[in-house]
């Protein structure tokens, strides 16, 4: 068989997973999710760090923020913000922001990864390679984390049973 053939009767991981995630029906969320990454980019460290943006409906991005007295210094750069987010995704997906007073999800985001590394222990560098090798292709790193995590909890389960 030879690559062309090979090609044309297979498809890559990026293009199954597209395709299922188009036919589930979320892509649209996975877009978001991905625009939503940029935040800390965008707003930097000082700000991300009380401040972390929740969904977006109707064009309206929420974002819970950790103190109170950086509502209204945030509602103050809000335009700033909406343009640079907007800018960084190459569309406008967001027209304005809805800053409310909320708790940061950081911690729990820290022992989620905690507990992932210990799982990953478990497996051997062969199975490491392997699962590193099949997410090469995938460039948002959101998606790569999560599907990583799939991969490790099938090799570990299946080691269990």
């Amino acid at each position: 068989m030879d690559k062309n053939s090979y090609k044309k009767k297979f498809k890559t991981l990026k293009v199954v997973l597209q395709d299922s995630f188009k036919n589930l029906g979320i892509d649209s969320k996975l877009k978001e999710q991905e625009f939503l990454s940029t935040w800390d980019d965008v707003v930097g460290g000082k700000i991300a760090s009380i401040a972390q943006p929740d969904y977006i409906r109707f064009k309206i991005l929420f974002v819970s923020v950790a103190d109170p007295i950086w509502i209204q210094q945030l509602s103050l750069m809000e335009d700033m913000i909406v343009d640079k987010l907007n800018r960084q995704s190459d569309r406008k997906l967001i027209e304005k922001i809805r800053f409310r007073f909320g708790k940061i999800q950081r911690g729990r985001d820290q022992i989620k990864a905690n507990t992932e590394k210990i799982r990953e222990r478990r497996l051997s560098p062969l199975e490491r390679e392997g699962i590193e090798r099949e997410l090469k292709p995938i460039k948002n790193q959101e998606i790569k984390d999560a599907l990583k995590r799939l991969m490790v909890k099938g090799v570990v389960q299946r080691e269990e049973s």
